[in-house]
């Protein structure tokens, strides 16, 4: 749980409340279950693997990535994206809206990520720099569902401040 986020407790609350109708809810399985998922998800759509990306995703952020996917394809663009490692990961959000639970984390990620066009030539990024990327994502899961697994619904990178 990010401590700044959850001055007022309500990030334990949420949790609470998602336990409270969820008995198999386990906030340390939940963490260990999104960091898989964001490796697989990130990887995923850089390689244009929507067999991998269906399952994972709502209707409408799928089609946000299967576009991305098509745009690169009709470019003849590849792209890859290495995560060397999660620096950190916390919870800065979770609630239960009805039988819908939703949770936010937010990463730290140290990745390389490069994409190339059709000669094999770097058109962005760079094989050989790390960079830092914080993105923030929210999964959902119906505590009803016996389908343990969460659903990734939005993503967004922050904002960073400063120079």
């Amino acid at each position: 749980i990010d401590p700044s986020a959850n001055t007022d407790g309500r990030i334990e609350t949420g949790l609470e409340e998602i336990a409270a109708v969820d008995s198999g809810f386990d906030a340390g399985q939940f963490m260990a279950g999104a960091r898989y998922a964001f490796e697989t998800i990130v990887t995923a759509y850089a390689k244009g693997d929507r067999a991998a990306l269906s399952p994972l995703l709502s209707p409408k952020l799928y089609a946000d990535f299967d576009r991305g996917i098509t745009e690169r394809e009709i470019q003849g663009l590849v792209s890859s994206t290495e995560i060397h490692r999660i620096k950190a990961s916390r919870i800065v959000e979770a609630h239960l809206g009805g039988t819908m639970a939703y949770i936010t984390i937010d990463c730290d990620v140290e990745q390389t990520t490069v994409t190339r066009d059709k000669t094999g030539a770097v058109i962005a990024g760079s094989p050989d720099h790390i960079a830092t990327v914080e993105d923030i994502w929210t999964f959902t899961r119906d505590t009803r569902s016996s389908d343990p697994n969460w659903i990734l619904i939005e993503t967004r990178t922050a904002e960073k401040s400063g120079p």
